[in-house]
């Protein structure tokens, strides 16, 4: 957990060496943010699949924001536009640059 002192609040936090090992966490229930090292061998837009109750995770840009932001969609299958879950994802390599 991290602590927003500006809004008074913890943000549930994952840290990872990179994006695939998230997923292989079973219980991302309070996950918000997760910040990662690299994103491993994932690519803007590409899907892959998490546990048969998650569905498909599909990694997308942020709108507006700096070099190393992105979003994480949990999608219930590969080419699907509707949205279950969203999670703020940060890349240290990628601001380091």
């Amino acid at each position: 957990m991290l602590y927003d002192e500006s809004r008074d609040e913890f943000i549930y936090a994952e840290l990872e060496p990179n994006l695939e090992d998230f997923l292989g966490h079973s219980n991302k229930s309070h996950i918000v943010l997760l910040i990662v090292w690299t994103l491993g061998k994932w690519k803007i837009g590409g899907t892959k699949k998490g546990s048969s109750k998650e569905g498909w995770y599909r990694l997308t840009h942020l709108d507006n924001s700096p070099k190393g932001h992105y979003k994480l969609l949990q999608i219930p299958s590969e080419d699907s536009q509707k949205v279950k879950r969203t999670f703020q994802l940060i890349v240290v390599s990628e601001i380091l640059k």
